[in-house]
């Protein structure tokens, strides 16, 4: 699967290593799930309408998270050896999955529509959690991935809905490869305007040839590097260069 148990998190909830996973919740969460809830039966807006910003935030918290494809791709691999009722399971917590990657696309109303998209986020990754807890009992290497995703969603239920991130430490099982141009990508944080990336160069440490069109880029290398970069049909080389500031628009990297 790609994962072994020196890949969790050390200090990975407590909760996780029960039964059965089951992700913290703050007091402040909980307020703001019951409140979309209460929305979503009775459409009474002034008894929640408090909660409005709280729900906001932990939706985008949410949407910033980038474990939900990851995941997929660890429990999508060849399953031939496992029972029908194991396969039907990963099936269940990949559907879940896939509904919070399409969520992140959803816009973050500023009013009481933002009541059913927190309910939609709650109910998706707490049925992800619940299958995973089904799946534990397999293998280690299931128990790892089930309490890496259960840590990721307790750094949003378990807070007070301001996100925190440090890019020094992703979360663990947050990074998707691509192979078209090498490089594997963790997302910190995302909006709809600004986001904050790790890229890795694999391999032979090359990204081959690629271009942004409409994209203004802020690279900050914590070691120098070598590269040319492209915009139009000029090149410009850059050598040992810690911090690149791009704010040019259809340009090219090398």
């Amino acid at each position: 699967m790609g994962l072994d148990s020196a890949e969790l998190d050390s200090s990975a909830s407590e909760s996780a290593k029960n039964n059965g996973f089951s992700a913290k919740k703050s007091d402040e969460y909980k307020k703001a799930v019951e409140a979309a809830s209460d929305f979503g039966n009775h459409r009474i807006l002034e008894e929640v309408q408090s909660q409005i910003h709280s729900a906001r935030l932990y939706v985008n918290g949410f949407r910033e998270l980038d474990v939900y494809g990851p995941t997929k791709i660890e429990l999508e691999q060849d399953r031939a050896e496992l029972s029908i009722d194991n396969r039907v399971c990963i099936k269940k917590v990949v559907s879940a999955l896939d509904s919070l990657s399409d969520l992140r696309y959803s816009p973050v109303p500023s009013n009481f529509r933002i009541f059913p998209i927190l309910r939609q986020y709650d109910r998706a990754a707490m049925s992800a959690i619940e299958y995973l807890s089904s799946l534990r009992r397999i293998n280690e290497e299931f128990e790892v991935v089930g309490q890496n995703f259960v840590k990721a969603m307790e750094s949003i239920t378990s807070g007070n809905g301001i996100h925190i991130v440090n890019w020094k430490k992703p979360l663990s099982q947050s990074a998707t490869f691509y192979k078209k141009v090498n490089l594997e990508i963790s997302r910190l944080c995302a909006g709809d305007f600004v986001g904050v990336y790790i890229v890795k160069v694999k391999g032979k440490g090359r990204a081959p040839h690629h271009s942004h069109d409409f994209l203004d880029e802020h690279h900050l290398f914590p070691e120098p590097i070598n590269g040319l970069h492209q915009l139009g049909e000029k090149a410009a080389p850059m050598h040992s260069v810690r911090h690149c500031l791009h704010k040019e628009r259809n340009y090219s990297c090398l």
